[in-house]
């Protein structure tokens, strides 16, 4: 019996199948079968024999194999249709409840006005049709701007357009860098976003050429707006490794991987004697209220420290309100009120800078210039 396929997501301006159907589909991707004609004398041929030995050789058969059949329960048979012998990770799943649709190897997809928002590939998957959900195990989400998400489980929500996400997940962002938790809610429309909460860790890697940002953090944020920024929300810890490896501890920071710029700052709400983000850059620490990072393919280009700013390399200890290091000609102009401490000795100026090669300070002071 041939069933004809059924559009599936009431959000999609589809339903799913009746109330009452249940089929177990097994689909073999890229495979096909060929019919080829069969002669009518040889069929016929089988036929008589068939029922020969059905009526005359053996006229107790389908009577023994009528009694061996075994009446399966329904109890039995939802828990087949969930592998409940299975682990789930999935939260929501209704219990108790048949799933109209049990598949194996399958491809799903969604669309707004003819234009493809997502496709969802499983090894196995259960419909729902009253809750309208899909839980689906190894999975696989194409969403529309070509992000690809990976995990052990989903549940799909079509009426919220609402994608939970459990168990080894993983983000390829269309930017390139990778995500990694263990839990993750994807609302598909009006715009697509990504959100990890604070109680879950998340870990990543974006690299371009000899260029690698490394980040880890409690909670995570993506909204596919035109500026496409990811969001850390909680304990974050980045290095940025290209021609040197430059380290980031902040309680928040925002990627614009567009912009090629990286923004770290520090919770409010926080008491104000904590509220530094540390920088660490081989033998320099640096601590201040927040921290602006701009990147090129072999690294860092930039750091700018803005508000109670303090650095310490070597022989070398400042304060200023703005401190910006160039990578390029390795120094740290600092301004904004800086002084510089040495031994027991206070440089003070509009404009001091810190030449990092040979340990040199540069003064700028009502036109003046004093070297170290």
């Amino acid at each position: 019996m041939s069933h004809p396929p059924s559009k599936i997501g009431k959000s999609q301006g589809y339903t799913f199948p009746k109330k009452d159907a249940i089929l177990i589909m097994v689909i073999k991707q890229n495979q096909w079968i060929k019919n080829t004609p069969f002669p009518s004398f040889l069929l016929a041929g089988a036929t008589v024999v068939l029922v020969a030995y059905l009526t005359l050789l053996s006229p107790s058969s389908l009577e023994d194999d009528f009694l061996s059949v075994r009446v399966v329960h329904p109890k039995d048979l939802l828990n087949f249709l969930k592998n409940s012998s299975e682990p789930t990770l999935a939260k929501g799943i209704p219990e108790a409840v048949t799933p109209a649709y049990s598949l194996r190897n399958f491809d799903f997809f969604t669309t707004t006005d003819n234009h493809p928002q997502l496709k969802l590939s499983a090894l196995k998957s259960n419909f729902y049709q009253n809750e309208q959900l899909i839980h689906a195990k190894t999975s696989e989400v194409t969403l529309e701007d070509q992000t690809v998400i990976t995990s052990k489980e989903l549940l799909f929500d079509t009426t919220k357009n609402e994608i939970h996400f459990y168990g080894d997940v993983q983000i390829n962002l269309e930017s390139g860098a990778i995500i990694r938790s263990n839990y993750l809610k994807a609302v598909t429309r009006p715009i697509l976003t990504l959100f990890v909460p604070v109680s879950e860790a998340v870990a990543g890697i974006k690299t371009e050429r000899t260029n690698k940002v490394e980040f880890k953090s409690y909670g995570l944020t993506y909204l596919n707006d035109p500026k496409r920024e990811l969001n850390l929300t909680s304990k974050v810890i980045v290095a940025v490794t290209g021609d040197r490896r430059t380290q980031i501890q902040s309680d928040r920071s925002r990627f614009d991987f567009n912009l090629r710029k990286l923004k770290f700052y520090m919770d409010d709400q926080k008491n104000f004697d904590r509220q530094f983000v540390l920088t660490h850059q081989g033998l320099m620490e640096m601590k201040s209220r927040s921290v602006e990072i701009e990147l090129e393919q072999t690294g860092v280009k930039s750091i700018a420290a803005l508000n109670d700013v303090s650095i310490r390399e070597k022989s070398f200890f400042s304060t200023s309100g703005k401190a910006s290091f160039d990578e390029h000609h390795n120094t740290i102009e600092l301004s904004d009120f800086p002084q510089v401490y040495q031994d027991s000795d206070t440089i003070t100026g509009d404009l001091i800078i810190y030449h990092r090669n040979d340990d040199t300070i540069e003064v700028k002071q009502s036109n003046a210039i004093y070297k170290r």
